[in-house]
């Protein structure tokens, strides 16, 4: 089907963010069940988070997390903010970093967001990941004016199942550059939500990817899969390579 401001700091639920917003929830329908693997890029600069990976309960994350800061003054840094994410939405166990990270740092503008909320990207197959974390990670470079350098990632493989917005059809959120149809789109489905949007990727002709809007979107365990180099030249990625054995 698929052809070629930052937030204040303190601590924030949807409905803080959302206050001034209506939404007639059967204006979105939700259209297509998927349930299939979907991989994702991180950077290996990012470790695991304790607080996500060692708790068995998901129940009893509020508490753990207002005890570690108590002693760690770090924590929002590392952990982000969990009242972004609804309690029955929150995932805990090995892995679980990996998918609640995206939900719980937030600030940055993408296509389905304007930085007020997080989202979980991912390829439906591992070259549109690939290609999708490649032109993303050049624009970080790109503006932050970084110099020569290798950037070490790590593919992750998670299930996603549920019943998603089916977007692909939909030209005005597949735009290179333009987010604002997107973001439209994904604050409309998140306020209504919806678990997320299948779209078709605009880095790889061909490739689908989506859009998880809740942790609920995406099952454990997560699957640590290939490890890349990309090799940054100061104005462009030059090649990448994939690495052999542990980092």
């Amino acid at each position: 089907m698929c052809a070629a401001t930052w937030m204040q700091s303190g601590e924030h639920t949807l409905d803080d963010i959302f206050a001034a917003d209506v939404f007639a929830a059967d204006s979105f329908p939700v259209d297509i069940a998927i349930d299939q693997p979907s991989w994702r890029l991180i950077p290996s600069r990012y470790p695991p988070i304790k607080l996500f990976e060692t708790l068995l309960d998901p129940q009893d994350l509020e508490l753990a997390y207002q005890l570690e800061s108590l002693t760690n003054d770090r924590l929002r840094d590392q952990a982000g903010d969990i009242h972004l994410v609804a309690p029955q939405d929150r995932l805990v166990g090995p892995g679980a970093s990996v998918i609640m990270a995206a939900f719980t740092h937030t600030s940055f503008a993408s296509r389905f967001t304007d930085g007020r909320y997080g989202v979980y990207y991912a390829g439906l197959d591992p070259e549109t990941a690939l290609r999708e974390s490649l032109h993303s990670q050049a624009r970080r470079l790109h503006a932050t004016l970084e110099g020569p350098q290798v950037v070490q990632m790590r593919s992750y493989i998670v299930q996603v199942k549920g019943e998603l917005h089916d977007g692909r059809e939909n030209t005005a959120i597949h735009h290179k550059d333009d987010w604002s149809a997107g973001q439209q789109l994904g604050r409309s489905l998140k306020l209504a939500g919806a678990l997320g949007i299948v779209y078709c990727s605009v880095r790889h002709a061909g490739g689908e990817c989506i859009a998880a809007l809740r942790p609920a979107a995406l099952k454990l365990p997560v699957t640590q899969s290939t490890h890349y180099e990309f090799h940054w030249d100061g104005e462009r990625f030059t090649h990448y390579s994939e690495i052999r054995g542990e980092l």
